[in-house]
């Protein structure tokens, strides 16, 4: 939402760390640890630039979208059901 200054992203909980503790990523006991280790810390650098800057990035990660829509489809499914 550039005119306000806010930004949005919408973050994989496998691909940027955050399905285990960083310090176990970055043993770096496979490749795809390594990968998900850099770019953890490139959104640790995102992180500061977009402060630094006075700007606000929102990270959202995908198992705060997935319950939100579950919710959502229970929250639809009753009030149908209500209706009926």
């Amino acid at each position: 939402v550039k005119h306000i200054d806010i930004y949005i992203q919408f973050d994989g909980v496998y691909w940027h760390g955050l399905d285990r503790p960083i310090e176990v990523i970055a043993e770096h006991r496979n490749n795809r640890d390594v990968v998900i280790h850099k770019k953890w810390l490139t959104d640790r650098q995102q992180d500061l630039w977009f402060r630094e800057s006075g700007l606000c990035l929102i990270r959202v990660n995908e198992n705060f979208v997935f319950d939100c829509l579950v919710e959502d489809i229970f929250t639809a499914a009753e009030q149908r059901i209500m209706a009926q």
